[in-house]
């Protein structure tokens, strides 16, 4: 599902995109020095622009800037 609405989003908008998994294969936890893992941590670091993932919303993720 979520593959269908970034290829509809792309067909609408016209960009480009690469689909990439998370290097740990986690959605993200913040570890005991505050860094983020996972998907969550690919888009803090800037390593990914966009995440587009099954998630859920907790508070600690919430805070991520």
């Amino acid at each position: 599902m979520l593959y269908e609405l970034i290829s509809m989003v792309h067909s609408e908008l016209n960009f480009s995109y690469t689909l990439v998994p998370s290097k740990d294969g986690k959605y993200g936890i913040q570890t005991k020095n505050n860094e983020w893992t996972g998907q969550i941590g690919l888009v803090q670091r800037s390593e990914l622009d966009l995440s587009i993932m099954d998630l859920t919303v907790l508070f600690e993720r919430s805070k991520v800037k």
